[in-house]
């Protein structure tokens, strides 16, 4: 071939390569898909007809067929949003996904809460039907060691007295609770003085028809459960009266009754001694309300029980518990102390590592009463600090959140928090309650482990999105356990690693797991313990432990 012939040929090929290899580049990047089962996150079981989507620009949506299954296809590398929905007013339940270009991702099991249904009548004791009464899931479930009654749901009752709580978390222990809406309260009643000439009072009853939580039936329901005729026939009750003083105290001594005008009135649990819910009860009114210019309050319209009273002011608090039996009460005082003198600081086990001088550290705190939301407090991470708002003489929390976790401070750890030289960690606290001196101290140690667990099943298959439950030898009742026990998932490796740990024993169990707080779901993590597919590890100082775990269920 003459050679310019063969030039010409061979600039001819290298454009057409060129161009091959640009259009390559410029080619968009390969589909991908996702498939899975959607299983009720209780039993496990398959549930079908769940609408799952792919967010983003260009939606995927898909129904699961009558095993659970789904697949969503032409899906854009990178990271995805898988959701899954039963009900608008559940909203989706979703999980975020990274994924290769033409990856045919398989075994993503999304697990959804297949919710019960309750539903019923409340009468009065003649039978007839009681229209606008509030009717309620009373929770029961473990906090910093102590069991609570968080209402977890409701509904009002209409013109027939009928009522549907159409989302009840399944396979947890629930009471049931009717008790009549608020109405405005006056802060000084004009109710008769002499009880025997008050109207009687609608009191709260608790299914099947008990005005004291201990009698109450509690209410257990299997996923997709349908209840109804739950009916509640609401008892009366004399109605009582709580009287008094709100005032105000300067530097913790009472010199006279400075008026205090904003009070709250919370129930708490019969004989317990625990508020019912963190957030204020409204009984027989308001449950706040503004007393007059003397501090006065006379709160009418009350069963017998015991309550919270509190005075609140711009730079004060108090409360006090009061128990009505057969009688009013008079004479109450409630004294709206100011703040208490409380600080914190962070300290080392031992010496201190060596961390970059911006390196800080969230603190969480707060009283237990109220919306439960706790103050955020960004403070280093050696030596004291101040707490950004007043601290009052109630029951408190603390929490840390965003441990520093890198090349840094590897090993680093929560070891303990004190306070007056007890230990508050997983605990409520009493600012103010004897400790000198009044600082909250977070003992931090930097000789932390890990774990790292990898689950497969019978077959060798890694499975992925297996719940990981890491729990403490330490923790010597199901309550320490609710708080002790470390959470996890593994990934699409079926792999998981741990936080940093403290160390010393733990055990711990792969598979479809309960991770509420309830004292259903914790006994069966207690229990669980013991099974042959739970293993235990011991945590050395700055060690790293290995283990292989097989999928397990509770019971």
């Amino acid at each position: 071939m003459p050679f310019a012939l063969l030039a010409l040929v061979s600039a001819w090929y290298g454009g057409l390569l060129f161009q091959n290899q640009a259009a390559a580049a410029s080619a968009p990047a390969a589909n991908c898909s996702v498939s899975g089962v959607v299983r009720d996150s209780v039993s496990g079981a398959p549930m079908p007809n769940v609408k799952v989507a792919a967010e983003g620009i260009s939606p995927v949506t898909t129904v699961t067929d009558s095993q659970g299954a789904y697949t969503l296809r032409g899906l854009k590398p990178g990271p995805v949003q898988i959701a899954a929905t039963v009900s608008d007013a559940l909203g989706p339940t979703s999980k975020q996904l990274s994924l290769l270009a033409g990856q045919d991702l398989t075994g993503v099991v999304i697990r959804f809460p297949n919710m019960a249904r309750i539903s019923g009548r409340i009468t009065g004791e003649d039978g007839k039907p009681l229209a606008g009464i509030g009717v309620y899931l009373v929770g029961r479930e473990y906090a910093f060691g102590a069991l609570r009654y968080p209402y977890s749901g409701g509904a009002i009752t209409d013109a027939a007295g009928r009522y549907v709580l159409p989302h009840v978390p399944p396979a947890r222990g629930f009471l049931l609770l009717a008790r009549r809406e608020p109405a405005a309260l006056k802060p000084v009643s004009d109710a008769p003085a002499d009880p025997e000439l008050r109207t009687p009072i609608l009191a709260p009853t608790y299914y099947p028809g008990a005005t004291e939580m201990g009698a109450a039936a509690v209410l257990i329901l299997a996923p997709g459960e349908n209840c109804e005729s739950l009916d509640v026939k609401m008892l009366r009750s004399p109605s009582y009266c709580i009287s008094g003083t709100l005032g105000s105290s300067v530097d913790f001594v009472i010199t006279e009754a400075q008026p205090v005008s904003l009070f709250g009135l919370a129930i708490l649990e019969i004989g317990a001694g625990r508020r019912l819910t963190d957030n204020v009860i409204r009984s027989a009114g308001s449950a706040r309300g503004t007393a007059g210019p003397d501090g006065k309050i006379r709160i009418c319209g009350l069963h017998p029980g015991s309550y919270e009273l509190t005075a609140e002011s711009d730079d004060g608090f108090g409360v006090q518990t009061v128990t009505i039996s057969d009688h009013d009460v008079n004479g109450i005082l409630v004294v709206a102390e100011p703040a208490v003198p409380v600080s914190g600081e962070i300290v080392w086990d031992g010496a201190a590592p060596d961390l970059p001088v911006n390196q800080r550290v969230m603190i969480r705190y707060g009283p237990t009463r109220g919306n439960g939301l706790l103050t955020p407090v960004l403070v280093p991470m050696h030596g004291p600090f101040v707490f950004t708002g007043p601290v009052f003489k109630d029951e408190y929390i603390v929490a840390v959140d965003g441990l520093p976790n890198g090349v840094y401070s590897n090993g680093v750890y929560l070891k303990d928090v004190t306070y007056g030289g007890h230990s508050i960690l997983n605990a409520f606290f009493h600012p103010g309650a004897a400790a000198d001196p009044p600082v909250v101290r977070f003992l931090m140690a930097r000789d932390g482990g890990r774990a790292t667990a990898m689950v497969a099943d019978g077959d060798g298959k890694p499975v992925c999105d297996a719940d990981i439950a890491l729990m403490p030898a330490g923790a010597d009742s199901e309550a320490a356990l609710a708080s002790m026990t470390i959470w996890g998932q593994t990934d699409s490796h079926g792999a998981w690693t741990s936080q940093t740990l403290a160390p010393g024993k733990y055990t711990v169990i792969a598979g479809f797991l309960p991770v509420d707080r309830s004292p259903e779901s914790v006994g069966k993590l207690w229990r669980a313990r013991t099974r042959t597919e739970a293993q235990q590890i011991d945590v050395g100082a700055g060690a790293a432990v290995s283990v292989r775990l097989s999928p397990t269920g509770v019971d």
